[in-house]
């Protein structure tokens, strides 16, 4: 961005697709994390060849604790800098239907040695099923790890009138808009109209508690 205004592409996510927002979110808010970017930094000094299609390949893994933005090798750029079609490929490929909101199941045989990643908002598990159990006996170790790892700092994804991915992404841009105009509200109306769309929030409060909402998020990561 420039000393004069904010590129669109840190904020204007309405053209993202359906089956694109909780990439582009998780993409997104790792852009944000200091942390992210240092350990994704340095896992690809060590792998400087690392590519998308390594992504769901666990052995090739370059660190269980590594979101999948380090596959991404436009990361740390903004997720709209990366042409529709690439995106649109990635999102098929990345595709977690009907399983909304796990984003990855590792099944295997032997889990002697365990297998778990904490990745922000998404812990990765592996799942391994003891075949000669019940299916109460298996729902209630689901029980257990959900206690285990549930954050109820996040916005919580449940049932009719969930927070959407969409509106997450628009709270960031608000919040991003709002840190590049040092808290001015007025002039973060006249980006808006600089791009040509209405403002994102009609009022001064719908802009603050978008930031304020974005800032929970970002912190529960």
């Amino acid at each position: 961005m420039s000393a004069k205004t904010i590129h669109w592409r840190e904020w204007d996510f309405r053209g993202v697709e359906d089956n694109e927002l909780a990439i582009c979110l998780e993409y997104e808010l790792s852009r944000e994390s200091e942390e992210v970017q240092a350990a994704v930094t340095a896992a690809r000094a060590a792998r400087p060849d690392i590519c998308f299609e390594e992504i769901r390949e666990p052995s090739l893994r370059l660190g269980d604790n590594l979101p999948d933005c380090a596959y991404w090798p436009e990361f740390p750029k903004p997720y709209l800098s990366i042409p529709a079609r690439e995106r649109a490929l990635r999102a098929k490929e990345l595709a977690v239907e009907p399983y909304k909101h796990i984003r990855t199941v590792v099944a295997r045989e032997d889990l002697a040695d365990g297998y778990a990643s904490d990745c922000g908002r998404f812990y990765y598990v592996a799942v391994g099923i003891d075949r000669a159990s019940t299916l109460n006996a298996f729902l209630e170790s689901c029980r257990e790890l959900w206690d285990r790892h549930h954050n109820p700092e996040l916005p919580q994804v449940t049932g009719q009138g969930r927070t959407s991915d969409r509106e997450r992404l628009k709270w960031l841009g608000a919040w991003r808009i709002l840190r590049f105009t040092k808290g001015d509200v007025s002039k973060a109306a006249q980006v808006c109209k600089a791009r040509g769309v209405p403002s994102l929030y009609l009022s001064e409060k719908g802009w603050r508690k978008a930031a304020a909402a974005a800032e929970r998020l970002l912190k529960g990561r």
